[in-house]
C-alpha cells in the first residue's frame, strides 16, 4: 500500500483546464491535489533560422521550476532548448544540482517526444519561403511540485499545442517576392490548428529494488504516477511514451537499479493502457474547449454586427515581437474593430424587411381587388349623373310608394316604363356587365312610343353600351340591358 492509499498500478485523478486567445493558448494540468503544471504556447514571425532549410519553422521549449513550487527549488531562470535562449529572457540555469537535472530531463523528454518523434511538422510553419516562418514558444512552468512532473509537463505541452490556433497572415505584394506580412486578428479570419501527426503522452514508473537480496536475485517493484516522496526514496525511474494507437514514441531509462526484461514488458503494457486512457480524456477535453471557444468567437462577431459593423469589445493585443502587425488606431477606429461586410449585412436586412412589407401590401391590394370584382357579394347602387355632374330627375312616379330618385334602380324601372307595356321585360345577364340607359330616360316626362316605332325598335334590338359616371368614390358598376 502506498503512502496516499493508492494501488501500485493506480494513477491520481487528472484534470485539464484549457484556454485560448489570439495567437496564444494555455493548458493547466493537475494530478491529484499535489502536482500542478501550466504550459503556454505563443507564436511570432521570424526569418528562417536555418538557411539550408528555408521552409522549416522553429519550435522552442523552456522549462521553469519555480521556487514557489517546492521549498527545495532555488532561484534561477528557466532552461531553454538548443538555440532557444537567444529568443527568450530567462536568467541563469538553476544553481541546485538536483533542480538542474530535473529541468534538463523534462526538457529532453519534450524534445525527444515531440521533435525527434515527428509529432510536429516544422514545414507547416512556413509563411513565405525563405523570408518568414512561424516560431512557436512552448513555455512549461511548474506551479506545485507534488511528483511526476515529467508526465504532467508533456501532457500540458501537447494539450497546449493541440488547442493552439495559428493566425492567418496576408503578405502585401507577394507576387514580386517582397512585401510585409500582416497578421490578421482571429475574429477577422478564423485561424487554423497546428498540423500534429499524432498525440504522444508519457507514463513514468519509479523502481524499488529489494536491497536485502543479492544483486540480480531480488525483485523490483514499480509504482505508476509517483509522488514527490516516492521519487525521493526511489532507486530508479523509467519513462515510456505512447500515442493513442499504442505506438512507442519515447523511452527514457536513466538507470539506478536493474530491471528484468519481463518486468520492463509489464511496465510497457501498463503504460500503453494508461496512455490510451489519457488520450481519450484529452480528446474529450479538447472538444469541449473548442466548442466553448467557437461560441465565444461567434458571440463577439454577432455583437460587432449588431452595432453596424463595429465591435463593442476591445480586441486582444498582439505580442510586441510580431513584426508588421496591423494594429487598431484609437483615433481612427476608437478601439473598435471593423467587420468586413457589416454595412452590407445591415443593408441586406433593410432590403429584406422592405421587400416583405411590399409583398404584404401587394397581397392585400390583390385581395381587395378580387372582393371588389366579386359581384356575387352585391353592391350598393350609386347615383347616376350627367356628363356635367347634374343629377338626372325622374319625370313621374313609378308604382305606389316609389320616390323620385336618381338611383340606378330608378333608372332601370324608368327604362322599362319608357319601353311600353307591349314590350317584354328586359333581360339581364346573371351579373351586370354594362349599364344601358335609353336617351328617353333623360327627358323630364316619359314618352310612349307608337306601334310603328315599337316594332321598328323591336326589329332592330341591339345592345348599346354607355358608361355613366357615378358620384360615389366606389368602383363603377356596369349593367347590360336589352332595349
Amino acid at each position: 500500500v502506498r503512502s496516499d492509499g493508492r494501488h501500485p498500478t493506480e494513477a491520481r485523478p487528472l484534470r485539464l483546464t484549457l484556454s485560448r486567445s489570439h495567437g496564444a493558448a494555455e493548458c493547466v494540468v493537475r494530478l491529484g491535489s499535489g502536482t500542478r503544471v501550466t504550459a503556454s504556447v505563443s507564436c511570432d514571425l521570424v526569418p528562417p533560422p536555418n538557411r539550408d532549410r528555408p521552409n522549416d519553422g522553429q519550435i522552442r521549449f523552456s522549462v521553469d521550476l519555480s521556487p514557489m513550487a517546492c521549498v527545495a527549488f532555488g532561484g534561477g531562470g528557466p532552461v531553454y532548448s538548443a538555440g532557444g535562449s537567444s529568443g527568450g529572457s530567462g536568467g541563469a540555469p538553476p544553481a541546485d544540482e538536483a533542480q538542474r537535472l530535473l529541468s534538463n530531463r523534462i526538457l529532453r523528454t519534450l524534445e525527444r517526444t515531440l521533435l525527434a518523434g515527428g509529432a510536429i511538422d516544422s514545414e507547416a510553419l512556413c509563411v513565405q519561403s525563405g523570408r518568414w516562418v512561424w516560431r512557436l514558444s512552448v513555455d512549461v512552468v511548474c506551479l506545485d511540485h507534488g511528483g511526476n512532473l515529467i508526465d504532467a509537463s508533456l501532457l500540458a505541452a501537447v494539450a497546449g499545442l493541440r488547442h493552439f490556433r495559428k493566425p492567418e497572415v496576408e503578405i502585401s505584394d507577394a507576387e514580386s517576392g517582397g512585401g510585409n506580412p500582416i497578421v490578421l486578428n482571429s475574429d477577422e479570419r478564423e485561424p487554423s490548428p497546428l498540423p500534429l501527426h499524432h498525440t504522444p503522452l508519457s507514463v513514468t514508473f519509479v523502481l524499488f529494488s529489494d536491497r536485502d537480496m543479492p544483486e540480480g536475485m531480488g525483485t523490483v517493484a514499480a509504482l505508476i504516477d509517483p509522488t514527490e516522496r516516492e521519487e525521493m526514496v526511489a532507486d530508479g525511474m523509467v519513462t515510456l511514451s505512447y500515442n493513442k494507437h499504442g505506438e512507442l514514441c519515447g523511452f527514457d531509462y536513466p538507470g539506478g537499479t536493474e530491471l528484468r526484461p519481463s518486468q520492463l514488458m509489464q511496465c510497457a503494457r501498463l503504460g500503453e493502457k494508461r496512455c490510451g486512457e489519457w488520450c481519450g480524456f484529452l480528446e474529450a477535453s479538447l472538444k469541449e474547449a473548442d466548442e466553448r471557444a467557437s461560441k465565444e468567437r461567434m458571440g463577439r462577431l454577432k455583437a460587432a454586427a449588431n452595432v453596424g459593423g463595429a465591435s463593442g469589445v476591445a480586441l486582444p493585443e498582439v505580442a510586441d515581437g510580431v513584426p508588421f502587425v496591423e494594429r487598431t488606431d484609437p483615433e481612427r477606429d476608437g478601439d473598435m474593430m471593423e467587420i468586413d461586410g457589416g454595412d452590407e449585412l445591415v443593408e441586406i436586412g433593410s432590403n429584406q424587411a422592405r421587400a416583405a412589407a411590399e409583398a404584404q401590401a401587394a397581397e392585400e391590394e390583390e385581395q381587395y381587388r378580387l372582393r371588389a370584382l366579386d359581384y356575387t357579394l352585391g353592391h350598393v347602387a350609386a347615383k347616376v349623373k350627367e356628363d356635367g355632374g347634374k343629377d338626372r330627375r325622374t319625370g313621374g312616379n313609378v308604382g305606389r310608394g316609389a320616390k323620385s330618385s336618381s338611383s340606378l334602380m330608378s333608372a332601370m324601372l324608368k327604362s322599362v316604363v319608357a319601353s311600353g307595356p307591349s314590350e317584354q321585360s328586359p333581360r339581364t345577364s346573371s351579373y351586370p356587365e354594362k349599364m344601358v340607359v335609353d336617351s328617353s330616360v333623360t327627358k323630364s316626362e316619359p314618352q310612349v312610343p307608337t306601334s310603328s316605332t315599337s316594332n321598328k325598335t323591336a326589329k332592330s334590338s341591339k345592345f348599346v353600351t354607355k358608361d355613366i359616371p357615378l358620384d360615389s368614390d366606389d368602383e363603377e358598376d356596369e349593367v347590360t340591358m336589352l332595349q
